[in-house]
């Protein structure tokens, strides 16, 4: 499971320490935190989420991809997600 949060600010980034736990409890889940504004602190992805995901991962066929948020940037994951194998 490779789950991508995103916020323009820190701050909008809930629930990290729930996020954290179930990273360290299982070698299955990754946990990416991203900010798109200005002051990003260290360990934190900088970028959109969108840019993040779909660089980190190119080739998604066979894989299934769940996507909530504004609704543009979900149209965009969408469209992204077909390019890249989603089905």
């Amino acid at each position: 499971i490779a789950l991508f949060h995103g916020a323009r600010a820190i701050g909008g980034l809930y629930l990290r320490d729930a996020l954290d736990a179930l990273e360290a409890r299982s070698p299955l889940v990754r946990c990416t935190p991203c900010v798109s504004g200005p002051d990003v602190p260290p360990g934190i992805a900088n970028g959109r989420v969108v840019d993040i995901a779909f660089d980190r991962h190119r080739d998604l066929r066979g894989w299934a991809m769940f996507v909530c948020g504004l609704p543009e940037m979900v149209h965009e994951a969408r469209a992204r997600a077909v390019l890249a194998g989603v089905e």
